[in-house]
């Protein structure tokens, strides 16, 4: 007798539930990093599923798209910046 075979997503490695399994559409989707892979030997109708919903950027994040690709710029500069200037100078 063999032991129960342990399906992985290859995507972050978490273990599959049997939730994650659709066997009607012939796709599994992770439930912990959500991504979505077919099942072998099926052809799966991601039209179905939709698009993806767009997800809010942080604060002081933001994305400009340049020549080169997607540059992505984070504003670090808060008036807690002045207190710790200063606290490190004090130390």
């Amino acid at each position: 007798m063999t032991a129960p075979l342990a399906l992985k997503c290859p995507s972050c490695a978490s273990s599959l539930r049997t939730e994650d399994f659709d066997p009607a559409q012939g796709i599994v989707k992770c439930s912990y990093c959500q991504a979505i892979m077919t099942l072998p030997g099926r052809t799966a109708d991601f039209a179905a599923l939709g698009p993806r919903p767009r997800m809010p950027l942080p604060a002081r994040v933001a994305l400009i798209e340049t020549v080169s690709g997607i540059e992505i710029q984070r504003r670090w500069f808060t008036p807690v910046v002045l207190f710790l200037v200063f606290f490190c100078v004090a130390w």
